[in-house]
């Protein structure tokens, strides 16, 4: 129903991408989405935050990496 945003791969990989920074993910692809589907915000937070942990893990894998190497 959303070919602009998910009709190809690399379509819906920049809109993962564009949803994980925040940017315009709200106002710009969430609301229309919802206005056809009334609980895809439960797919959109969910997404938000499981990307979210990652991400900080990763950030924190990488500074006690560094910690580590800098202790040796």
């Amino acid at each position: 129903k959303f070919p602009e945003w998910f009709g190809t791969l690399p379509r819906a990989l920049y809109t993962l991408f564009q949803i994980m920074t925040l940017e315009s993910w709200s106002m710009g692809i969430v609301r229309p989405v919802m206005e056809v589907y009334p609980y895809a915000w439960i797919v959109f937070v969910s997404y938000i935050v499981i990307v979210g942990m990652i991400a900080l893990n990763l950030i924190v894998g990488v500074i006690v990496n560094s910690l580590n190497e800098l202790n040796k």
